[in-house]
C-alpha cells in the first residue's frame, strides 16, 4: 500500500472506479433502479447528489435508505473522514461509522439534518482502495 504522500492522480481515479464498481454492484441489488442510475457512484457534486437523493430515490422504505447507506460505506467505518470534512458528529456517527447506527433507518433525519454526509458518502470510501 502506497503511503499517501505518493498518490497519483491516477492512482485516485484508479481507486475511484474501483470503488465505484462496487457501489453499483452493491446498490443494483439493494437500492431501487431509479435512485441506483442517480447517486450510486463515487466522486459526484454534492449538490447534484443532494438534489438526485431529494428527487430520485425512494427512501421512505427504512430497508431501502439503510441499504444504501451500507453501499456506500462499502461496510467500513468513514467516520473520521467525515469529521475531516467539517461534518458534525452527530450526522457522521450516524451515517458514515460501523457498525451503522439503527438510527440510519430514519432517512427524514438525513434529509433534513444530514444532507452534508452526501459529501463524505462521494469520497470517503475511495480513500480506502
Amino acid at each position: 500500500m502506497k503511503t499517501k504522500e505518493y498518490y497519483t492522480d491516477e492512482d485516485f481515479l484508479d481507486a475511484l472506479n474501483y470503488a465505484t464498481n462496487k457501489f453499483q454492484a452493491c446498490c443494483s441489488t439493494l437500492v431501487d433502479e431509479e435512485c441506483q442510475k442517480y447517486v450510486c457512484k463515487y466522486g459526484l457534486d454534492t449538490d447534484y447528489m443532494q438534489s438526485a437523493f431529494i428527487t430520485k430515490c425512494k427512501m421512505d422504505n427504512g430497508s431501502n435508505f439503510k441499504e444504501f447507506i451500507r453501499c456506500s460505506n462499502q461496510n467500513m467505518d468513514n467516520y473520521n473522514c467525515c469529521r475531516s470534512l467539517g461534518i458534525g458528529h452527530d450526522c457522521c456517527h450516524v451515517y458514515m461509522a460501523m457498525p451503522i447506527d439503527e438510527n440510519v433507518y430514519n432517512s427524514d433525519k438525513f434529509i433534513s439534518q444530514c444532507l452534508d454526509v452526501l459529501k463524505a458518502i462521494s469520497y470517503c470510501p475511495v480513500l480506502n482502495f
